[in-house]
C-alpha cells in the first residue's frame, strides 16, 4: 500500500459535477436572456423552425383566429403564419384582440403589412419518454379536431376563395391543411420565470456541490499540514508512514503512526490516538449502493466526526476491525 499526497482527494468527483451544473446554469440562464431580447430582433436574429422543440422562438402570424375544440377546456386559435397553418393553445386575452381584429379584415392575409408577432413553443405530438416510454402529448382524437375545425373555419373559407381567383390567372391551389402533429403554446412571463427558476435551482447545487469539495480540500490541506508539522521527515516521502506503521489497514486506508492514526481513504486524517475515544464502522445504502464510513468519537466531546472510507461490497475484514476493538474499543456493525 502506498500513501500519496492527494489534496483534491474525496473531492474530485463533487469539483467534476460542480463544474458541470455551473456550466448547464449559465447555458440555461444565458438562454432565459436571450428571451427578454426584443421580440424583433429574436425574430431576425432566430429563424423560426418546427424542429426546434420546446424552444422559444418568435412567428409572425398572417391571419388568427379563435376556435372551440370539442372536450377541450382550453382556448384555442388557428393560426396562419409563414409556413402555413397551426394550431395556437393559449389563454391570452391579446389574442383575443389581435383574432377581432382579423375578423373585421375581410381580405385573406389581413396582417400581411402589418407585423404581428407572436412567442411560441413548438408542442410535438409524441416525444420520447425516459427508459422508452412514450408521451403523447396531442392524441389521435384530438388530432381530428384540429382538422375538422379548421375545415369549418374562416381561414380555410378565404384560402378556398383565393385559390378560385388565383386559378383564373392559370395557377392551381390546394388547400393548405392545417399540421396536425404538432400545436403552438404560447411563452409568457410565468414560463420565463419558470426557466430562470430551473437554472437557478441548477446554479444552487453546483454551488453546493463545490462549497462541499472546497470543505473537504481545505480539510485534506490542513490536516496534510499538521501531519507535516509533526513528522517533517514524512514530507516528500509519505510511503515511511507505511513502513514504520504500528499497524497498517490495507481496506480501510488506515494506519497507526507513532500514536497517531491517519486514514487516507475519500479524506486524508490525522489525529492523536490519546485524544480518541472510540471509532465505529458503519454504513450508509443508498439505491443499492453500500458506502462505509468511520465515526470517531472524541474523548472531551459528545460530537462525532465522520469520514468516508470506500465501498467494500460485502467484505467483512474480520482481522482489521479485530485488532482495531482490541486496541483501541472500535466496534464494527454491519
Amino acid at each position: 500500500m502506498k500513501v500519496k499526497k492527494r489534496v483534491t482527494k474525496g473531492a474530485r468527483l463533487y469539483l467534476l459535477i460542480s463544474l458541470f451544473t455551473i456550466f448547464i446554469s449559465f447555458f440555461m440562464l444565458k438562454n432565459v436572456v436571450s428571451y427578454t431580447e426584443p421580440i424583433e430582433e429574436m425574430y431576425i436574429n432566430q429563424p423560426f423552425s418546427e424542429k426546434e422543440l420546446e424552444k422559444v422562438q418568435v412567428v409572425r402570424i398572417y391571419d388568427i383566429e379563435k376556435v372551440e375544440l370539442p372536450n377541450e377546456q382550453k382556448v384555442f386559435y388557428i393560426i396562419e403564419d409563414e409556413l402555413g397553418y397551426h394550431m395556437l393553445k393559449s389563454g391570452d386575452a391579446k389574442l383575443d384582440e389581435i383574432a377581432e381584429e382579423a375578423s373585421k379584415i375581410s381580405k385573406a392575409r389581413p396582417f400581411d403589412n402589418k407585423l404581428v408577432l407572436l412567442k411560441i413553443r413548438v408542442i410535438p405530438e409524441i416525444t420520447g419518454g425516459r427508459k422508452g416510454r412514450k408521451i403523447v402529448k396531442i392524441s389521435p382524437e384530438m388530432q381530428q379536431d384540429f382538422e375538422a375545425v379548421f375545415q369549418q373555419s374562416n381561414l380555410a373559407k378565404k384560402k378556398e376563395r383565393e385559390a378560385k381567383n388565383d386559378t383564373i390567372l392559370g395557377n392551381i391551389y390546394q388547400v393548405s391543411f392545417l399540421r396536425t402533429d404538432i400545436y403552438f403554446d404560447e411563452f409568457d412571463e410565468i414560463d420565463l420565470w419558470f426557466e430562470i427558476g430551473k437554472g437557478l435551482v441548477i446554479l444552487i447545487v453546483g454551488l453546493g456541490l463545490l462549497v462541499a469539495s472546497g470543505k473537504i480540500i481545505y480539510h485534506n490541506y490542513e490536516n496534510y499540514k499538521e501531519l507535516f508539522e509533526l513528522f517533517p521527515e514524512v514530507q516528500g516521502h509519505m510511503n515511511l508512514l507505511v513502513e514504520n506503521a504500528e499497524y497498517v489497514s490495507k481496506d480501510f486506508a488506515l494506519l497507526v503512526y507513532k500514536g497517531y492514526i491517519i486514514i487516507h481513504a475519500d479524506e486524508f486524517y490525522v489525529e492523536s490516538l490519546d485524544k480518541i475515544r472510540g471509532i465505529r464502522k458503519f454504513k450508509k445504502r443508498y439505491k443499492g449502493i453500500v458506502e462505509y464510513y468511520l465515526r470517531v468519537k472524541y474523548k472531551n466531546s459528545d460530537d462525532p466526526y465522520e469520514l468516508s472510507i470506500g465501498m467494500f461490497a460485502s467484505k467483512r475484514h474480520v482481522n482489521d476491525e479485530k485488532w482495531l476493538e482490541e486496541n483501541y474499543n472500535i466496534l464494527a456493525e454491519f
